[in-house]
């Protein structure tokens, strides 16, 4: 791999991404190619569709479905002109996993991070359906 000249730089990205066994699984676009739909430039896929493709490619168990892993997007606001990663609580709380998925997206520092109702993962939601009762 040959390093790039230090007055190059890349161009962010937005994109999808699990945690799947102790490992992250990134899809994503360059911001100049992303799909721009109500002020927000996004990632052109679903999750069950890049799912479908990891499933086929023997990425990942065909046993496993798309919503179990803990999972999230990254996308960008360009009214506020911010990109925003929105992810599963399990990510979140993992420091360490957030500045990996950063990195990877060749994401700004200030980057907004928060959860969403989308992405709760398998055990998220047997916790939560346990504190309800």
């Amino acid at each position: 791999m040959t390093p790039q000249p230090s007055n190059v730089t890349t161009e962010p990205k937005v994109g999808i991404f699990w945690f799947y066994e102790g490992r992250l699984i990134i899809d994503s676009v360059p911001i100049s190619q992303a799909e721009a739909c109500e002020g927000f430039c996004n990632y052109p896929e679903s999750h069950e569709q890049f799912w479908s493709q990891l499933q086929r490619r023997g990425v990942v168990s065909t046993e496993t479905e798309y919503d179990e892993a803990p999972r999230g997007r990254v996308v960008y606001d360009a009214k506020s002109q911010q990109f925003l990663l929105m992810a599963d609580r399990c990510i979140l709380k993992n420091p360490e996993l957030v500045k990996r998925i950063l990195a990877a997206l060749d994401l700004p520092t200030r980057t907004k991070t928060e959860p969403d109702s989308h992405y709760h993962c398998a055990h998220c939601l047997s916790r939560h359906r346990e504190e309800s009762l």
